[in-house]
């Protein structure tokens, strides 16, 4: 690939806008439960959807168990399961879904990979998913999950590129080896760009967010609310950005923050 053809891969792919996934019912008229969701904040993110409330408590214990990864647990009930912390739509889902299938997963790059009544199959589902975008097993599952972040989540991308070097099982592979200058050139791109470089760094403070518990003394970085919320402010305006695909991760990464703030 040129220079000049491969630059002009990234100005399309920065175009793009949208994840494979349709949804229906994310409004506030079908909103239910107390949490906030919408289309473009489940970009990235694996999705289970539940329509049969004979799984409520289970979907409850799942969210408990993923939610501080890229998940999304979605109660897609008529009304909202007492004491439910997950967010619930009315008749939510993604375009087209089978009517008789209870349970649905929706994986990080936006496509159904589940759809049935086993909910057992759906958690097998759910975890495959989320372990194959943020630890890929091979070269060519990795760089499936990079070429969708690059054209949606490109802050993401940069912290994936840094990151798959240490990861010997990826950065060995001959695939790997064979495509380093690329994907040089690829990182290089994305880091001319300070907004994607804000964006990386504003991903991993979402995480760090995410995976934080004020019962883990051990814990590398301590959050408060106070903290959190002066954090925010430093990347406040991204969210304003006019590049739709930067301010889209912005306000996604920003309602992890608040919503964590909000819990401490």
């Amino acid at each position: 690939m040129t220079a000049k053809s491969f630059i002009a891969v990234l100005a399309l792919a920065a175009a793009s806008v949208v994840s494979a996934a349709e949804w229906a019912n994310l409004d506030d008229a079908n909103k239910r439960g107390e949490r906030k969701v919408s289309a473009a904040y489940l970009v990235g993110k694996v999705v289970l959807v539940c329509r049969s409330q004979e799984h409520a408590e289970r979907l409850g214990e799942i969210w408990a168990s993923f939610r501080r990864k890229n998940f999304v647990a979605l109660g897609s009930f008529a009304k909202a399961p007492a004491g439910a912390k997950y967010p619930v739509y009315a008749g939510a889902g993604p375009e087209g879904w089978n009517p008789k299938s209870a349970l649905c997963v929706v994986d990080a790059k936006g496509d159904v990979i589940y759809t049935g009544g086993d909910i057992a199959q759906a958690t097998e589902a759910v975890v495959e998913s989320i372990t194959a975008f943020v630890a890929a097993p091979d070269y060519s599952t990795w760089r499936k999950y990079l070429d969708f972040e690059v054209r949606e989540l490109p802050g993401r991308a940069i912290n994936d590129l840094a990151e798959v070097k240490k990861d010997k099982r990826v950065s060995a592979s001959a695939g790997y080896k064979a495509a380093a200058k690329e994907l040089a050139a690829r990182e290089k791109e994305l880091k001319a760009n300070q907004a994607y470089v804000r964006l990386a760094k504003l991903e991993q403070l979402a995480a760090q967010v995410r995976e934080y518990s004020p019962a883990n003394k051990r814990a590398r970085v301590k959050f408060t609310k106070a903290k959190i919320e002066a954090e925010t402010k430093k990347y406040a305006d991204l969210k304003e950005s006019e590049d739709p695909v930067v301010a889209r991760e912005a306000k996604n990464c920003l309602a992890d923050l608040a919503w964590a703030a909000a819990e401490l």
